[in-house]
């Protein structure tokens, strides 16, 4: 039940933040918090992972790139059997 009335609580606080009713409070924390992210951004401080060579890109559409399947292939020819 502590999760359920825990989750509702949040939705209620995202809801208020959504519909622009801040306190003067809230303001200040989300302006400073925005100043932290701005000053990490301005001194490099990334998390993210360094991204190795990437492969080369294909310069020719592959389905143009394919051969059209005859007619006879498509289609499969049935083959009666005994029943035994």
């Amino acid at each position: 039940m502590d999760d359920t009335a825990e989750a509702v609580e949040k939705q209620k606080e995202i809801d208020s933040l959504l519909s622009g009713q801040l306190t003067a409070e809230d303001e200040d924390d989300v302006l400073k918090e925005l100043d932290d992210l701005v000053a990490s951004e301005a001194v490099g401080d990334d998390n993210q992972e360094e991204v190795g060579e990437l492969p080369e890109v294909p310069s020719t559409d592959p389905i143009a790139d394919r051969k059209p399947q005859s007619a006879k292939s498509k289609s499969k020819t049935k083959v009666a059997l005994e029943a035994s």
